[in-house]
Order: C-alpha cells, then sequence, then structure tokens
C-alpha cells in the first residue's frame, strides 16, 4: 500500500515520503547494455545539442541502458562514477531527513544530465541527497572520469555549464512555488514538469 505522501507509489511534489536511504545493491541491478554510436545518440536535448565532432568524441563511453522505477543512479555521500543522460527515463533527486522521509527537490527528465555537478568539480554527491529513477526508461550513461576529461572545454563545457544553470533555477522555482502554491497547484506544475 503506498505511503500516505504518495499516489500509487510515486511521491507528490513538496510532500515527505519514505525512503531508504541506504540503499544495499540497488545500483548494481542494472539491465543490459549496449554501446552506441554517435548516430544513436538521439532523445537527451543535452546531447543532441552536441556538435557532431564533439558528440563523436564521446560515441564510444556512451552505454544504453533501461532503467526500472526506482533504481538508484547516485547514492549519498558516493563517488560520482557515472553521468547519465535521461532519453525516455525521468530521474527524481531526494533529500533525507534524519527520521528516514525524504522530500523530491528536482526532477530530470530529457532536458537534462544526472552527475552534471562533476563539470565543476564535485566528485562525491551530497551526504542526503539520492538520485533516482521516477519514471521508468532508457539512460545514456557515460563514465564520470572520462566525461570530465571531454568537458575541459568547448562546446560540451558550454552545455553542461549552462544546463546546471538551468537546473538551479528550476530548483529555485520549486522551493518558492512548495512555499507559496497549493498542494493542487504545485501538483499541477509536477505533471507538466514530467511530461515534458
Amino acid at each position: 500500500m503506498p505511503d500516505s505522501a504518495t499516489q500509487e507509489g510515486r511521491p507528490r511534489p513538496g510532500r515527505p515520503v519514505r525512503a531508504d536511504l541506504d540503499v544495499k545493491g540497488m545500483s548494481a541491478r542494472q539491465s543490459p547494455k549496449r554501446i552506441v554510436s554517435a548516430g544513436d545518440l538521439r532523445g537527451n536535448r543535452v546531447l543532441d545539442a552536441l556538435p557532431g565532432q564533439d558528440r563523436a568524441r564521446l560515441a564510444d563511453a556512451m552505454h544504453v541502458e533501461n532503467r526500472g522505477l526506482k533504481d538508484v543512479l547516485l547514492e549519498p555521500g558516493q563517488p560520482i562514477r557515472y553521468v547519465y543522460f535521461p532519453v525516455t527515463a525521468v530521474v527524481s533527486i531526494l533529500t533525507g531527513m534524519e527520521d528516514g522521509s525524504a522530500v523530491e527537490i528536482a526532477t530530470i527528465g530529457n532536458e537534462g544530465m544526472v552527475g552534471a555537478s562533476i563539470v565543476i568539480g564535485a566528485r562525491e554527491t551530497v551526504p542526503r541527497q539520492l538520485t533516482q529513477v521516477q519514471v521508468p526508461g532508457t539512460v545514456i550513461r557515460v563514465d564520470a572520469d572520462r566525461f570530465s576529461r571531454e568537458a575541459t572545454d568547448g562546446a560540451l563545457r558550454d552545455l553542461a555549464g549552462r544546463y546546471l544553470q538551468a537546473f538551479l533555477a528550476q530548483v529555485s522555482q520549486q522551493v518558492a512555488c512548495n512555499g507559496l502554491h497549493s498542494v493542487e497547484e504545485r501538483c499541477s506544475r509536477w505533471m507538466l514538469l514530467t511530461h515534458d
């Protein structure tokens, strides 16, 4: 039976939900992967915006994964080993509380990337932040060290930096909405973000 702060097992925006932040073995539960060629890299808007030569430089490092509901992509306080680019999946970032509850602070879909903070030198996730799949689907995974090397300058660095700026604006807007808007308005916003 879903938690009282969830509907059909999905968190409602801005409402605490129970989340096991000490997940063991979840990241090992992965669907089959395959290496994709530069021509297959459509569906994530960050990757799609890369010029052909930049996309080709990353092609051999990209792996397509099908991810299920609540698959953990980044665990709290752990090294960032991969950067993920959602294609059809939607990812939630949850901030955990000491009582075991968690609040969704952001969603990331095909407009963005998970692990983008690696561009500004972060090597580990925030200690109380869990990143998991909210809507099952496809992601493109890139080794974080390889991504960092390729993002030292040029189009990839520029796109990742602009995405980080947009992401921070989105989180700021969500905080304001959670404080000022009704449950119905927050739910509408979450549905629109997830639909996009």
